[in-house]
């Protein structure tokens, strides 16, 4: 996004915007700051529509923007602009989205919602106030995403659709991810003159020596580590976290560096699988006239050979931390093989991990090992004399042979 550091830069929110959508997005906002009106008042993007939905034979019509208030539906959500926080003439805003998302979820016709996505991103702003509405409708009602043919859902609308309970891509070579964060704007340095002679003048107070001290650096020394390290890295890692939060599976990917995808490489990580949008209206009729009613928590659980099947670098990813958890494991039991073997060996065997009592044990088995040793280590040697020759009166030891004999020669009467 480009800001003019005199009008936008003080306020400035970063963008998360897919580099596919940059440069298009730039050349929109250029247009606006010269003056060039956008509106179309007979339709927005990032609009909604409702779905009637045919019970009888488990099929849906679209019939376009109808409120049917006693008809089963299905709201559909299109994100199909920039995510932006507000909105305008000719696009609305998550703010209104997310509210008018949460008003029709009160409504007993409304069954179930659907997110059609064609968006290279937008404001980060604007992403949790959707993923929050979506968290909340999920408590009743399913909500799925569904990436257009031959569209995308990139960066800020990747965010939005991971609070989904389910994404679909209508084509394999839809894309998405882009999962980060960037800056863009333009500016002059302090007090630089132009080629016509106008200089540029920006004075703060004497106490704000500190004020967008950031994109100052950028502007006047080329230095951007207070523009990462204060704004950019705790934004991106924040995105990253409700990411990771709403979709788990992602946790065996390297989804958070950037990259976009296409949608038939990631199924089982980025996306769910491939569906067109019929085919996920109309698996949600069937659910409604099976069951009267929509499983939220009805999430497809992909077995081990389709995982392997479909990402077999996350396949190998998931193997591979797997044997390491269990080698930690393994070697937190064998630490104390020389304490008590048999111990250790049944608990390896257990497949559990070692517990902390288990492991106090093993400690004090240990100490009174050390301690006994150390006892043994510490006792007096024996003292070995040789054998003497006389008692203690001097008399030989020979001759008291005969009175001990004589002694013990007695018979009771």
């Amino acid at each position: 996004m480009n800001f003019k550091l005199a009008k936008e830069i003080y306020g400035i929110t970063p963008w998360l915007m897919d580099a596919h959508s940059l440069p298009v997005m730039t050349s929109l906002l250029k247009d606006i700051r010269s003056g060039v009106q956008l509106e179309n008042k007979t339709s927005k993007l990032n609009s909604f529509q409702y779905t009637p939905i045919n019970r009888s034979n488990g099929t849906v019509e679209v019939t376009g923007n109808q409120r049917g208030e006693k008809i089963d539906s299905i709201a559909v959500i299109k994100l199909d602009g920039p995510i932006t926080k507000s909105g305008g003439e000719s696009s609305s805003g998550m703010k209104e989205l997310s509210s008018m998302m949460l008003s029709m979820s009160r409504e007993e016709s409304v069954k179930a919602f659907i997110i059609l996505a064609d968006s290279g991103g937008g404001s980060s702003a604007a992403v949790g106030m959707m993923v929050d509405a979506i968290n909340e409708i999920k408590k009743e009602k399913r909500v799925i995403g569904v990436v257009e043919k031959g569209g995308m859902a990139a960066s800020a609308c990747y965010g939005i659709l991971s609070a989904c309970n389910e994404i679909y891509a209508e084509d394999p070579m839809s894309v998405v991810g882009s999962v980060g964060t960037m800056i863009q704007f333009e500016g002059f340095a302090a007090n630089a003159k132009t080629p016509e002679g106008l200089k540029n003048i920006r004075v703060y107070a004497s106490k704000s020596t500190r004020k967008n001290e950031a994109f100052e650096q950028a502007l006047n020394e080329d230095k951007y580590t207070l523009l990462v390290d204060g704004l950019l890295d705790p934004i991106n890692e924040d995105f990253i976290k409700t990411i990771l939060s709403n979709r788990p599976v992602l946790s065996a990917t390297t989804f958070d560096d950037g990259r976009t995808h296409l949608a038939g490489k990631v199924v089982g990580t980025f996306i769910d699988g491939i569906k067109s949008f019929d085919e996920v209206v109309n698996k949600i009729a069937i659910d409604l006239k099976n069951n009267n009613q929509i499983n939220t928590n009805n999430k497809r659980t992909m077995t081990k050979a389709e995982i392997k099947t479909a990402n077999p670098e996350a396949y190998a990813e998931i193997l591979a931390e797997g044997m390491a958890m269990e080698k930690d494991r393994a070697g937190a039991w064998l630490a104390h093989m020389a304490t008590d073997s048999a111990a250790v060996v049944e608990g390896i065997a257990s497949g559990g991990n070692i517990s902390s009592s288990q492991r106090e044990e093993f400690f004090v088995k240990q100490n009174s090992i050390t301690n006994a040793a150390k006892m043994i280590t510490n006792s007096a040697p024996d003292v070995l004399t040789g054998e003497s020759k006389t008692n203690v009166s001097g008399e030989a030891l020979e001759s008291l042979g005969d009175k001990v004999e004589a002694a013990f020669d007695f018979k009771l009467n």
